[in-house]
C-alpha cells in the first residue's frame, strides 16, 4: 500500500485549480508583504499553456478562502495549496508560452509577472517525489476520476477536438475495403494518439498532478495517487499509448456525450 502522499511547503502557500471544461486552469501566486497582507497574482492559464488573463491584488487568507469557496460554488473548480517556487515556475512558463505564440502582454501584467522569482533550474511538481504502488491499477481505475467534481466537466480542448475532427475526416475521406466503422473507429484512436505528442502528454500530465494536490487538500488521498499513477502513464512516452489510458479515453466519451446529448436537445426545440 502506498505511504500518505505529502507535500512540502516553505513559507506562504501558493495555490492550483483542478481544471475548468477544456483544460483552462487557475493559478495564485501569494507574498507577504511587509503590512501582513498577501499579495496575490491570480493568473487563468488557457488550454494552449498560455495566459487567459493576469490580475494583481493584496487580500488577507480569510478573504482568499472565501474568493476560492466562491470559484468552487460558480465554477467547480477547487483550489489546492502548492509550492510558490511551483507556481510560480508554472506562472512563467505560461508567460513565455504567450509570447512565443505572438501574443502581447501590457505594462501593468509585465510588471506584476515581473516580480515573480524565476528558478535556475526546471522546477519539479510537488507529486515527483510520490511513492505510487499498485500503479497497474490505479491506472485502470483512472476512469472513475471523471466522478469527482472537479473533473466531472472536464472535456477535451477545442484545439484537440478540431484536430481530431480534421484527422478522422482526412483518413476516412479515401476508398477502403474495411468495414467504415472499423475504418472510422481506427482513425480516431489514431487521432487521438497523434495529437498527444509531447507538449500535450506533459500539460494533461501536469493538469492531473495538480488536480491531485486538490485531492489531497480535500482529503482524498488516495483518489490524489490514482491521478499521479495515472499522470505517470500518460507522461511516459514509451508507456501506454494515450488511446489505451482509460483517463484519456474516457475524456473523448464524456465529450461525445455531451454533445449528442446538446444535439438532442437542439433536435427537440426545434420540433
Amino acid at each position: 500500500m502506498s505511504a500518505r502522499p505529502r507535500i512540502a511547503l516553505s513559507g506562504e502557500a501558493s495555490f492550483v485549480s483542478s481544471p475548468g471544461v477544456g483544460g483552462v486552469q487557475f493559478l495564485a501566486w501569494t507574498r507577504v508583504m511587509k503590512n501582513g497582507a498577501l499579495e496575490v497574482i491570480r493568473v487563468i492559464v488557457d488550454a494552449d499553456g498560455t495566459l487567459g488573463d493576469v490580475t494583481r491584488g493584496e487580500a488577507s487568507r480569510s478573504k482568499l478562502k472565501d474568493e476560492f469557496a466562491t470559484l468552487t460554488h460558480e465554477t467547480k473548480v477547487r483550489v489546492g495549496p502548492a509550492p510558490g517556487a511551483y507556481v510560480a515556475a508554472r506562472v512563467l512558463a505560461a508567460r513565455d508560452a504567450h509570447l512565443a505564440a505572438g501574443k502581447t502582454l501590457g505594462v501593468n501584467e509585465t510588471q506584476w509577472l515581473s516580480k515573480l522569482p524565476a528558478s535556475a533550474s526546471p522546477e519539479p511538481h510537488p507529486t515527483a517525489t510520490w511513492a505510487v504502488d499498485d500503479a497497474e491499477l490505479r491506472v485502470a481505475r483512472g476512469i472513475d476520476l471523471h466522478g469527482e467534481p472537479e473533473l466531472r466537466a472536464m472535456v477535451p480542448s477545442p484545439a484537440a477536438v478540431a484536430f481530431i475532427a480534421a484527422f478522422v475526416e482526412k483518413a476516412t475521406a479515401a476508398d477502403s475495403e474495411v468495414d467504415p466503422d472499423d475504418r472510422t473507429r481506427g482513425a480516431f484512436l489514431s487521432a487521438i494518439d497523434a495529437f498527444y505528442g509531447d507538449s500535450e502528454r506533459a500539460r494533461l500530465g501536469t493538469l492531473l498532478r495538480d488536480t491531485a494536490l486538490v485531492f489531497l487538500a480535500t482529503q482524498r488521498a488516495d483518489r490524489a495517487l490514482d491521478a499521479v499513477a495515472t499522470a505517470q502513464v500518460i507522461e511516459a512516452v514509451d508507456s501506454l499509448r494515450p488511446h489505451e489510458v482509460p483517463f484519456v479515453m474516457s475524456l473523448f466519451y464524456k465529450f461525445m456525450l455531451v454533445r449528442r446529448e446538446l444535439q438532442r436537445q437542439r433536435s427537440g426545440a426545434g420540433e
